[in-house]
């Protein structure tokens, strides 16, 4: 009784002295705790906010879900999110059973972090929306990865990046001092299906794109029909609820003025990529390129490629069971 009541003692002290050290961060704005329904059986879920300087001027917003396991796995592990535009980083965190990413990771042991990337969300807007590139984003993200390691004592942190942000990710993995490993999912290299070039490589799309007022356009929610084509309505509909707003055109421009955007030949680290079978942006010819170019500079080996049966663009976004097969191929790379 006397090891169990110090072993509870010890567990909660950590969690104190986790947020009390962090309390004097001014980079850390808010908290906030979220105590688990008691049918979890892993103790309470706690989210952060934290405000990271980039650069000069520059913050971008992260949310962190951790819990006690988190605190206590040695080594300890932190996982990054990075979503693709127009959407900000809660876009992994669904407030829906089974689309919950955060959670489930943290549930898992990890730390982990979504962002918004500049030019989004509640991150700052620079002056030219344009200049907001694969390269600048890609810089940004490193400054993220070295606050998540100093301030959760992680060695390296595994990143997970979907669309623009697995674009971001990819170039982001050329650095295996910081980066532990590198998943992709959503991904488009080279060559676009007919159908995403009939809509958005259109004198009108384009147009739109190019011709945005500094380079950042009010996205409304009709553009969202190739991200939810095959989500639930539930998921839908949080989507319309929250994600239309304005966004840097930076990274849709470079894709638009010529693929590839970005560059995964320096990857130095493991690499998965998660692809749906019936993806109605990329084909498999698409998908079988990228895994060959990936590290092909740095060393790292060709990426590993999972598709998963009668899912589209976003398996993670489907219903069942298509996010569950989603999940269990991050879970089985990163985590077996």
């Amino acid at each position: 009784m006397v090891r169990k009541r110090y072993l509870g003692l010890l567990l909660v002290g950590t969690l104190l002295w986790s947020c009390a050290v962090d309390a004097p961060d001014v980079t850390a704005e808010t908290e906030s705790v979220e105590q688990a329904a008691l049918s979890f059986p892993h103790g309470p879920v706690i989210t952060r906010t934290h405000s990271i300087r980039i650069g000069r001027h520059g913050r971008v917003v992260a949310r962190e879900t951790f819990t006690v396991e988190s605190l206590l796995r040695w080594p300890r592990r932190a996982i990054l999110f990075l979503n693709g535009t127009p959407t900000t980083g809660d876009m992994f965190d669904i407030p829906i059973d089974g689309y919950r990413g955060r959670e489930l990771l943290a549930r898992r042991g990890f730390f982990a972090f979504t962002v918004d990337f500049e030019g989004s969300g509640d991150s700052t807007f620079p002056e030219d929306g344009f200049a907001l590139t694969f390269d600048a984003h890609t810089a940004a993200m490193r400054e993220v990865v070295d606050y998540i390691r100093s301030r959760r004592f992680v060695s390296r942190v595994d990143v997970l990046g979907e669309a623009e942000g697995g674009g971001v990710a990819a170039q982001l993995c050329a650095d295996d001092v910081r980066i532990r490993s590198c998943t992709l999912s959503s991904m488009l290299y080279k060559t676009a299906t007919d159908a995403f070039n009939e809509f958005f490589q259109s004198p009108g799309f384009r147009a739109m794109v190019f011709g945005a007022p500094q380079g950042y356009l009010d996205i409304p929610p009709e553009l969202y029909f190739n991200v939810l084509v095959a989500a639930p309505p539930d998921v839908a509909a949080w989507t319309l609820a929250t994600q239309p707003g304005r966004y840097s055109m930076g990274l849709i421009a470079e894709e638009l003025a010529g693929m590839p955007a970005y560059d995964p030949t320096g990857a130095r680290v493991p690499g998965l990529i998660i692809r749906g079978e019936l993806d109605q942006n990329a084909p498999a010819s698409d998908t079988l390129e990228l895994a060959q170019d990936y590290g092909a500079i740095g060393g790292a080996a060709p990426a590993t490629i999972v598709s998963i049966p009668g899912a589209m663009m976003q398996p993670r976004l489907e219903a069942a069971p298509h996010n569950e097969q989603f999940w269990a191929a991050v879970l089985a790379f990163i985590d077996p």
